[in-house]
Order: structure tokens, then C-alpha cells, then sequence
């Protein structure tokens, strides 16, 4: 319960029913007069008395008279604020049934004044203030508005606008009062009974329906509205002007008086509300027939996301007669409870996919209640928006297979969790394969024994990386168009090892041409691409300068700088490798702009200008096969001496991809390194080289030379980037041979 401590403040007991001791506070000297009488401050004969909810509140009311002694004594008791005490100790008498949770938080908030007050050698006039947010729970725990109840709100309000009595659970509710004198409202609720017919009062009032001369014409009637639902149904009916005048109202109450008792929660309403609007029901007697027909189903509807979902088969005409509405499945709507089965059966409604009752119901009950997160969602929306999910046999299919163990598996593989990488990486036309890859057929042969060169190896694949190696032998395959069988797979894992294992030692800096092209942008801290580090790392590993290009700001120089860097791709001797290292696209890399201001499920939005200079996909493309046609020789070249091209944009890994597939078919392909997973960003953090990619996973802290090796182990390592490397055997067919998670991205930096 409550004491005085030394400083007079109201304390709470936690254990107010005599479980655990607690310490004396002190007390005040005794010669003033405290807040509380013997027995309240008595704290041990206290816990004794306080045995039930009864003794509680008597004793809170028992604290009340004395605060009231203690202010009269100090001459700061007013006739107005003895009349809010009065008022709060009928809130605490028992027969109101105020919940107890209410009255403490009562007691916190009278605490806050009172503790002010009582410090002040010169007392300022005492204020009984509560929260609006105390008021409305104040306001649903009466529930009936009588004269004595109107009166405590009134009297707690000390907003001077006497709208504590009108605040209910919704925010907007007093909005309804605006305009109208709230005296007059006042003066009819306690013959009402509760707000719901006084907010319907308000609107008749507020839409000149009534005056208050005419207010006794629908008094009688307005008592047959008793709930949120039945208020949302008449408020409908007045706003889309069905009710014009008293004799409508009337006559819409009398007329469904019996089957408006059906209507027993807010969501019901709604949905009523939803047939009023879009026309389907216009008169007392549609009502009538719809209730009659859809009263079973629709007490099915108690949230509001299955108000939502109803609401959009009304609106796309699915729903338009108590028949179609009582077909709907009552397993499948009671299914319905969050907002990411919502969003994902607007989707299939929006795309015709559902376009009945019956397709409604053939969404498994199982599967809808397995949506449950952002990620599927995202996920689902995004193959019903590319096509994939084209029927709900597709859509059941699909929701089997994203299941939580899905998205663990897909984290592995892209180092993301976010919605839409989640989605683009499924669009991977390679992805079909993925999920064909039975991961046992992994592990059977783990560990890896091969051979190389007449040596024999073997190397393990740990548990958490069997997902990031299906991906990569499902691509594989997919570009070899191989069959997926257990006999393909085992022996795609031991040419992935068997080629890693001839590119390990090949250094990946030493002894090149590179050419390094980076973004202009600038940050406080100076550029963000082209870090200093970085340069310098490479040109120690090259042994000798780079040929480094970074345009300014001005449009020239970016026209520049694109110019050269297309020309020297073209003309560079081999052994050259490229660095890209700036904001990108899954068909551009950007010298300026680029950026990602916004995602959503439709993919990327790089932010461009009138004078945004990029390097297109196809521009790339043309310089590379103007290089081949230069240097012939790169047709034959040792794997030593092939094409780097390393990328750390974002969408890095299908720009690469989709460059490959634009490339003739018996051109020699160049060797690319991406940052990041097929349809995901980049990575960006605040290493002194830019990123974790150019310090850790290819190794520029090093004192020798990076290697493919380098690349390779990183697969097992955690240093915060996701790196793919693409390579052509000698038959030029596409390998990929790593496929790496490694670390959390710290920005969408590129």
C-alpha cells in the first residue's frame, strides 16, 4: 500500500498483500500533521488488514481524507478541488469495480503533484490532474454514463473543455464533437447509457441531420446502439447521406433494430460499414437479409486483419451477396492474424489469383497460418508480382517450401535477412536447382578426397556452409544445364576443390597491369571509394603505380573519367585486372550518384540525375570485346595471366551474371570477384580501406601477395563480406567456386 517516507512522499508497496517484509521507511517528526492517519502508516498492522481488494481500496480512500486534512490545514483547499476528492473516492468505492491496475496508476500520477507540493515551504494551490490516456481508461472501466459518472470525469477534467467524459479508446473520437456544444451532448448522454450512442448523437448533430430541438425525436432510438460495431454501421449510413434526416434514422433503427444486436465487435462494423459504401446494401431490408444470412460467419470476424482481407474481396467484387460471403471458409478466416497474411492475399487478389470464394478457400489454412514474418512476406509478394506464383497450386507449393528452416538456410547464403534481397536472390534463374539439392548428398561424401596433380587432398565442408555450397553447385549445374542428381552434385563439389586448388597460388595484384576506377563521392571524412590504403596496398603487391581513376565533381571530368576508364579496359596489356569500387546497379556502375534512397519489393531504385555518369552493362561489355579483339591471345592465356575483374558495388554479383550472359559464347571470359550474393547489396564500413572486402577478404594487410588461396579460405572465415568468384574452365565454361558468408553488413554503402 502506501506510507510517508522522510521526504513525505507517497509510497507503493509492491507486495501489497503481506508477501515479504519490507523495511520501515522513516517518518516525518510527528509534530506535522502527515498525509495519512495511524493505522495507514502502521505499516506492519497495514499488511495485515490488506488481505483482499476490498482492503486496498479502503485504504486508498482512507489516504484521500487525510491528504485533504493535510491541505485544509495549509489553507489551500478549494470547493472545487473538494469536489475532485469527492469524486476520486467514488472511483475508489467498490461498487464502480475499478480495476486495481487503474487505481494505482491513479495513485502515480496524484503522486507526482504531490511529492512537488509537499516540498515547497510556500504551498502552491494543490491540483488533482490526470493523463488524457488515465482519463480514457477511466472512461471503458464505467462504461455507463450516468449523472453521477459525467459528473467525476467532468470534475478530474481540468482542460476546461469538459471532453474527458467523450474520450474513448480511438484518438479520433472527440473529433466527431468539434462544432457542436458539448453542453448539449452532455445533457443526453446519461439518458444514453454509454458513448457509442452519443458519438452517433455528435454526428447526426454534426452533419445537421438534427438539431437539438429534434434530439428527443431519436433519444429512444439511439439506445438500441450499444457497441463500437453498431456505432460504426449507423456513423456509415450517416456519412455516405443513406440517413438524410430524423425520419431515416428512425426509420434505419426500427427497421433493423433485432439484427443490429448481431453486430457485437468494432471489425464487424467495418465490414458491414464496407458492403454500405460500395452499394450493396441500401436499404433496412438488405440489412436484414444479409444479417439473416451471414450471422454464423460473421462472428468469425473478431481482428482487424480479417477485416482487411474482407474488405478487399467486397472492393474487387468478389463478395456482393450473402452467398459469396458465406462461402469463405471459417478455418481460413480464422487463420487470418497478422498483417503479413493481409498483404500477401492482396497480392494474389490484386493479380486475379483469387478471384472467387472458392479460390479463397483453397489457400490451406496450414500454410496461411505458417506466414508469419516481414521476410516471408516479402518473399511471396515478390514471386506473385514476377509471375512466378501464377495459381494457388503454385502459391500452396511455395508456401510449403518458405518455411522458417528456409529463411535460416537463405541467411547463410546471402548474409542478409532483408526483404528484398531475400526475394531477388530466389529470382537467381539458377535457383530452381537450389532447391532440387538434397544437402545429405553433401554430406555423404564429407570429407572431400581429391586429387590434384597426382596428390591426393581432402578438405571438409562444415555444416553451416552445405546451403552456400548448393547454391554454388546448383548454379553450376544450371550453367552446364546438368541434370540435379546425387551423382552431378559430387562430382560438381570435387571440380569446384579441384579448381580451387589450380588458381590457389595465382596471385590476384602481383606483377598486373590494374586498373582501379572509383564513385566520386565524398564523405566528412574524405572519399568514400579509393582509400589511400587501398592504393598504396596495391601498388606495393603490383610493384609498381596503379593507373588510378577517380573523377571530380564537375560533369566533365566524370564524362572524363568514363571515357578513359572504357578506353584503357580495352587497350590495357595483359595480366590486367580491373577494380570497380563504387555504388551500383544490376545493369550500371556508377562514377556519381547511384545511391539506394529507397527499397521496396519491386527491387532497387538507384537514385539518378540529368547528369548522372555511369558505366552501362552494355558499355562494359562492347570495351571488353573490343579487348578481345585487341589482345587474341587472351583466348589461350594460363590461368595466371587471365582477366581479373573485381566489383564492389551493390548488385555486384548479378551485374556480373547478366555481363557474362551478353558476352558471345566463345569469347574468352574474364575471371570476376564480386562483394556480395546474387541480388544483394554491397558492403560498406568504416575500415581505413573502405571495406572489410579489400582489408580481410582480399587480404591488403598482408605482407605478401593476395592470392585466389586467399579468396578460397575467406569461405571459412568471418570478416564481414560475401564474396563470389567466377571462373571459366578450359572448356570456357562459367564455374563459380566460392560462395561465401562472412560477417554482417555494416551500411548499404555501395
Amino acid at each position: 500500500m502506501f506510507e510517508i517516507n522522510k521526504e513525505n512522499r507517497l509510497i507503493f508497496f509492491d507486495k501489497p498483500h503481506g508477501a515479504g517484509d519490507q523495511e520501515q521507511k522513516g517518518l516525518s517528526d510527528t509534530s506535522e500533521k502527515t498525509v495519512f492517519n495511524e493505522s495507514c502508516q502502521n505499516r506492519d498492522k497495514l499488511k495485515n488488514e490488506i488481505e483482499n481488494e476490498r482492503a486496498e481500496r479502503e485504504c486508498f480512500i482512507k489516504q484521500l481524507l487525510d491528504a485533504q486534512e493535510r491541505i485544509k490545514n495549509e489553507g489551500k483547499m478549494t470547493n472545487m478541488l473538494q469536489e475532485k476528492f469527492m469524486a476520486l473516492e467514488i472511483i475508489f468505492d467498490e461498487k464502480n469495480k475499478v480495476p486495481m491496475n487503474i487505481l494505482r496508476n491513479i495513485n502515480a500520477e496524484f503522486n507526482k503533484v504531490w511529492e512537488k507540493w509537499i516540498k515547497q515551504e510556500e504551498k502552491f494551490d494543490f491540483k488533482i490532474i490526470f493523463s488524457v490516456d488515465l482519463e480514457k481508461e477511466l472512461v471503458n472501466a464505467f462504461g455507463k454514463f450516468d449523472e453521477e459518472t459525467i459528473k467525476i470525469f467532468n470534475i478530474l477534467n481540468d482542460r476546461g473543455n469538459k471532453k474527458a467524459v467523450l474520450l474513448e479508446r480511438d484518438k479520433e473520437t472527440v473529433k466527431y464533437f468539434e462544432n457542436i456544444d458539448i453542453n448539449i451532448i452532455l445533457k443526453y448522454i446519461p439518458s444514453l447509457d454509454n458513448i457509442h450512442a452519443g458519438w452517433v448523437l455528435a454526428l447526426l448533430m454534426k452533419n445537421k441531420i438534427i438539431n437539438e430541438n429534434q434530439i428527443d425525436e431519436v433519444k429512444e432510438n439511439l439506445k438500441a446502439i450499444t457497441n463500437e460495431g453498431q456505432g460504426e454501421v449507423i456513423g456509415t449510413l450517416i456519412n455516405n447521406r443513406i440517413i438524410e434526416t430524423p425520419e431515416d434514422f428512425n426509420d434505419w433503427i426500427n427497421g433493423i433494430k433485432d439484427n443490429l444486436k448481431a453486430i457485437t465487435n468494432e471489425g464487424q462494423g467495418e465490414v458491414i460499414g464496407t458492403l454500405i459504401k460500395n452499394g450493396i446494401i441500401e436499404t433496412p431490408e438488405d440489412f436484414n437479409d444479409w444479417i439473416g444470412e451471414i450471422k454464423e460467419n460473421l462472428e468469425v470476424i473478431t481482428n482487424e486483419w480479417q477485416v482487411k482481407v474482407i474488405e478487399s474481396l467486397i472492393y474487387k467484387g468478389i463478395i456482393k451477396s450473402p452467398r459469396s460471403f458465406n462461402e469463405l471458409e471459417k478455418d481460413n478466416l480464422e487463420a487470418i492474424t497478422n498483417d503479413e497474411q493481409v498483404k500477401v492475399i492482396k497480392s494474389l487478389i490484386d493479380k486475379v489469383i483469387i478471384k472467387s470464394p472458392g479460390n479463397f478457400n483453397e489457400l490451406k489454412k496450414d500454410n496461411l497460418e505458417a506466414i508469419t514474418n516481414d521476410s516471408q512476406k516479402a518473399v511471396i509478394e515478390f514471386l506473385i508480382y514476377k509471375g512466378i506464383i501464377k495459381n494457388l497450386e503454385n502459391f500452396n507449393k511455395w508456401i510449403e517450401f518458405v518455411n522458417p528452416k528456409f529463411f535460416v538456410t537463405l541467411k547463410t547464403i546471402t548474409n542478409d535477412s532483408s526483404e528484398p534481397q531475400l526475394s531477388k536472390l530466389i529470382l537467381d534463374p539458377a535457383f530452381e536447382n537450389f532447391i532440387k539439392i538434397d544437402p545429405e548428398w553433401i554430406s555423404k561424401v564429407n570429407p572431400i578426397e581429391y586429387k590434384f596433380k597426382d596428390k591426393n587432398f581432402s578438405k571438409e565442408i562444415p555444416n553451416d556452409w552445405i546451403p552456400s555450397w548448393q547454391i554454388m553447385i546448383a548454379r553450376n549445374l544450371f550453367f552446364k544445364n546438368m541434370e540435379v542428381n546425387e551423382t552431378n552434385v559430387q562430382e560438381e563439389i570435387m571440380k569446384i576443390f579441384i579448381t580451387q586448388k589450380e588458381y590457389e597460388n595465382i596471385p590476384i595484384f602481383a606483377n598486373r597491369n590494374i586498373l582501379y576506377a572509383a564513385h566520386n563521392e565524398v564523405t566528412s571524412d574524405n572519399n568514400k571509394f579509393g582509400k589511400e590504403a587501398t592504393k598504396k596496398a596495391l601498388e606495393k603487391q603490383a610493384g609498381k603505380p596503379i593507373d588510378f581513376n577517380r573523377p571530380e565533381k564537375t560533369l566533365e571530368s566524370l564524362k572524363e573519367t568514363k571515357k578513359n576508364v572504357l578506353e584503357k579496359i580495352s587497350t590495357t596489356k595483359p595480366p590486367f585486372t580491373f577494380i570497380f569500387d563504387g555504388h551500383g546497379g544490376e545493369d550500371a556502375l556508377y562514377f556519381s550518384d547511384g545511391q539506394i534512397p529507397e527499397i521496396n519489393n519491386q527491387g532497387p531504385n538507384q537514385k539518378e540525375t540529368k547528369n548522372t555518369i555511369k558505366i552501362t552493362l552494355e558499355e562494359l561489355n562492347s570495351a571488353y570485346v573490343e579487348r578481345c579483339k585487341n589482345f587474341p591471345e587472351l583466348s589461350s592465356l594460363d590461368p595466371a595471366n587471365k582477366d581479373i575483374f573485381i566489383l564492389t558495388s551493390c548488385y555486384n554479383h548479378t551485374f556480373i551474371r547478366n555481363f557474362y550472359d551478353l558476352l558471345p559464347e566463345n569469347m574468352p571470359k574474364p575471371i570476376f570477384i564480386g562483394q556480395s550474393e546474387y541480388g544483394q547489396f554491397g558492403y560498406g564500413d568504416y575500415s581505413d580501406y573502405g571495406n572489410a572486402f579489400f582489408e580481410k577478404t582480399l587480404n591488403l594487410t598482408k605482407e605478401g601477395n593476395t592470392t585466389f588461396g586467399d579468396l578460397f579460405e575467406g569461405e571459412f572465415k568471418n570478416i564481414g563480406s560475401n564474396p563470389s568468384c567466377y571462373i571459366f574452365d578450359n572448356t570456357n565454361t562459367l564455374m563459380q567456386v566460392t560462395e561465401n558468408e562472412e560477417g554482417e553488413r555494416d551500411e548499404l554503402g555501395v
